[in-house]
């Protein structure tokens, strides 16, 4: 019998995401989270035969299995990032919590857990051993790292082992310790002192090694595409490769039980694997009621599995037929993000799910709508919701009474990756198919009225003045819409820039450019368009929103970079705020930045230039001009304008007649424009001070008097 119960989360949790955003220290500049729902993707799973610790996007959660068929939730703590591995420990659970490192809790009372030590790291938390007193922390890009735990209110980084690559699992035995190094294979290090461990040997895997467990002078090694291979560590100085045994897409994890292997494959599902005879492995059976396995974790003849909607129990009493016995869900992986008044419309793939940011620090799913066809874009306008998809062209929604979404029309067709909507008409990029032109004046009925083909996979789609700007990869084009009948190519260049969605804007296209950050093209001349500006940044450029003079990247790992486009031809990187997972998704409206990251969640984050700007400037002035504040003298408060011709970096500062700076009003990049700030005179004396601009090292100075 199978039972799934949703974790539904408590007021508790709820006012915890409200304070989230002073709770939590997420790495960033000129910006501020103010809300998050953050619930998830399950990435791990583990439990100890009454109790399952699993995580939901950001949440550690605990639930109560005593019953399997009527799992029971008791708890959850939110984390700064997810949970990648969960490690029971008596009444403490070792948490590997991704980009915020790893966590300690108490779950001694598993109604009622608490946080009681913490590691930040300057990686990402992969997987977690315990051997005597010392953790190990497969931290991703930053090594091996190796923790005295013997105090869990203090763990302390004592040693580090250097890995080459990605450093994904770990597995101690006595005094080595084996690490799953990504595309480096397996490495083996003595930790006899775990305060200056050394590697002993290492062997390359063809593929990508995620996860190693060791058992009987055998190391299994999870090896991505190339399944699992056996490598005979007896002499861990001179490892070799005894057996491989195939998976069908992707071994992300196993687990090792006397002679079985469990392997997570993310599409096979929970693959078992008789290994009495090491050199010889044998397949047992294959559980596959899930999809997206992550991990699976095996105690007490369970397999506590993490899938990317749900954390489930299964049966292995027979291991020749796994039964699953209940589930729990969990968060989905939301990708795509359009915003339409106070809710925004995200996807998992299989649904598009209406979430309530009314109140933007406490944002709340209001609805969820199983769709048959898989959003891949969306683009709203006015009261319709249009969203592009793979296997069923243009499907469009009546968004006009949400969070309720009734579908209203579509056109099947093939291969719909990119879109926009402009003045009656939807444009849709096909991979492979060049661009559709649709009549979507009556939804009811859209009707194809144009079709521009050629030899290139269009990727990405914008719409300006009667021409359509698309992209693939490296490769720019501009087709001439204003007959929308008959369109027609004016121009293709080679960027050599890869191109992962896009932006228009007078007389600039921006492109968010993946491993290359964000392009800039020039548009001024359709028939010549030029690639004038390319910014890197640190991960991969996904997604972008434009609001005023800001451009919002979705960079992935790095969260939101912000950037200045007062001057458009060279936008200025002002600001970021990295995330707990990958920026998918991204929408901007005001001084408010919405986006989906992925499997963490939904986060709303504050650019906190707008609190010293008064609004977007444009134009830009001519100069530099710091204003005569107003009123002057002055007894409560007063207002300095001043006027930047360019982005700066700006520091106002005011100092008595001693030279000593008595307040600083404002130290941070700023956009070019007109900007205000005001001097609470509240603890200054009567008397005469200056106040110092500096833009750049540019100086500008004006006498105020306070006068009580």
């Amino acid at each position: 019998m199978k039972t799934t119960v949703k974790f539904r989360p408590s007021a508790g949790a709820i006012l915890f995401l409200v304070l989230c955003g002073t709770l939590h220290a997420y790495d960033h500049e000129n910006t501020t989270l103010i809300g998050r729902w953050g619930y998830g993707s399950c990435f791990a799973a583990s439990g100890d035969g009454v109790l399952m610790y699993f995580g939901n996007g950001a949440y550690f959660q605990i639930a109560d299995f005593d019953d399997p068929a009527d799992p029971e939730p008791l708890s959850e703590i939110l984390l700064e990032s997810r949970p990648r591995d969960i490690l029971p420990a008596g009444d403490l659970v070792y948490v590997a919590g991704d980009e915020a490192g790893l966590y300690i809790i108490d779950v001694s009372d598993p109604t009622s857990p608490s946080v009681v030590g913490h590691w930040e790291t300057n990686g990402e938390a992969w997987d977690v051993e315990l051997s005597g007193d010392y953790a190990y922390v497969a931290n991703g890009s930053d090594e091996l790292r190796i923790l005295e735990v013997s105090n869990p209110d203090e763990p302390e980084e004592v040693g580090f082992l250097n890995t080459r690559d990605t450093a994904y699992g770990v597995c101690v035995r006595d005094t080595l310790v084996f690490v799953a190094d990504g595309d480096r294979g397996l490495r083996i290090g003595t930790v006899s002192d775990p305060s200056n461990p050394e590697q002993i040997g290492r062997i390359d895997t063809e593929s990508y090694a995620y996860s190693v467990d060791v058992h009987g002078g055998y190391a299994y090694v999870a090896d991505g595409e190339d399944g699992m291979r056996v490598i005979d560590v007896s002499d861990p100085a001179e490892p070799r490769e005894v057996a491989e045994f195939a998976t069908r897409y992707w071994a992300r994890q196993l687990t090792v039980r006397d002679t079985v292997a469990y392997i997570a494959d993310y599409q096979e599902g929970l693959v078992i694997v008789d290994i009495s005879e090491p050199e010889s492995p044998d397949l047992i059976s294959i559980w596959s009621e899930v999809g997206g396995l992550n991990q699976a974790d095996i105690a007490g003849g369970v397999a506590y599995t993490a899938e990317s909607s749900s954390a489930a129990i299964v049966d292995l009493s027979r291991l020749d037929e796994p039964q699953l016995l209940g589930s729990i869900e969990a968060g989905p992986f939301y990708i795509d993000l359009a915003m339409k008044d106070d809710y925004l419309l995200c996807d998992d793939g299989r649904s598009i799910h209406i979430f309530d940011v009314s109140d933007p620090a406490a944002p709340l799913p209001a609805n969820r709508i199983e769709v048959d066809a898989a959003p891949w874009r969306y683009a709203v306008e006015g009261d319709l919701l249009y969203t592009a998809t793979w296997d069923s062209g243009l499907v469009i929604y009546d968004v006009s009474n949400l969070p309720e979404v009734n579908e209203t029309g579509r056109l099947v067709f093939g291969d719909a990756v990119g879109l926009t909507v402009d003045d009656g008409y939807a444009y849709v990029a096909c991979r492979g198919d060049g661009v559709r032109i649709i009549d979507v004046s009556d939804p009811r009925e859209p009707v194809q009225v144009g079709h521009y083909q050629d030899e290139w996979p269009w990727w990405n789609i914008a719409v300006q003045d009667g021409y359509a700007f698309i992209s693939f990869y490296w490769i720019f084009g501009v087709i001439d819409v204003s007959e929308p009948d008959d369109p027609r190519l004016v121009s293709q260049i080679f960027t050599f820039i890869d191109a992962e969605a896009m932006a228009v804007s007078g007389d600039y296209v921006y492109l968010a450019a993946g491993e290359d950050g964000l392009n800039v093209i020039d548009i001024s001349d359709v028939e010549n368009p030029r690639s004038i500006r390319q910014v890197n940044t640190p991960d991969f450029g996904y997604d972008l929103a434009m609001d005023g003079c800001y451009l919002y990247l979705a960079d992935w790992h790095s969260g939101v970079r912000v950037f200045d486009i007062t001057s458009p031809n060279h936008p200025q990187e002002v600001g970021w705020f990295d995330t707990g997972d990958i920026v998918c998704g991204i929408a901007a409206r005001d001084s408010l930045i919405y986006v989906t990251d992925g499997g963490d969640g939904i986060y709303v984050i504050r650019n906190d230039h707008y609190l010293t700007a008064d609004e977007p400037p444009s134009p830009s002035p001519a100069q530099f001009v710091l204003h005569p504040n107003y009123p002057n003298p002055f007894n409560a408060a007063t207002r300095i304008r001043f006027d930047l011709d360019r982005a700066e970096f700006v520091i106002a500062a005011v100092f008595d007649l001693s030279g000593r700076e008595v307040r600083r009003l404002q130290e941070g990049f700023l956009p070019a424009g007109r900007h205000s700030l005001t001097l609470d005179a509240g603890g200054l004396a009567s008397g005469a001070y200056l106040l110092r601009l500096d833009a750049g090292g540019r100086l500008r100075t004006v006498r105020m008097v306070v006068e009580r």
